[in-house]
């Protein structure tokens, strides 16, 4: 009878991991129309305000978070006019 080594448990842990192989990481999470989560925090005054506008009727059934972004739209866009004159 022949005796063979045995192998420990963590060396037969390291050639499953190894022989399982993995996957060449892919690029699809790095498209421009991607979105990606991002936790804000509002003071209630701030979002008072938000309110009022959006109750005034100048924007029509628009939510919170669609003016808030659109908000943010308008001011990099003058902001991005304004690095532009300067050039």
């Amino acid at each position: 009878m022949a005796i063979s080594r045995k192998i420990d448990s963590e060396e037969d842990l390291v050639r499953n991991l190894i022989n399982k192989g993995g996957s060449v990481p892919n690029d699809k999470n790095n498209t421009d129309n991607q979105k990606k989560l991002l936790q804000l925090r509002i003071e209630n005054q701030l979002i008072a305000k938000i309110d009022n506008i959006l109750n005034s009727g100048i924007y029509p059934k628009m939510s919170r978070h669609a003016w808030i972004i659109f908000a943010i739209e308008s001011y990099l866009e003058q902001e991005l006019e304004k690095i532009q004159s300067k050039e």
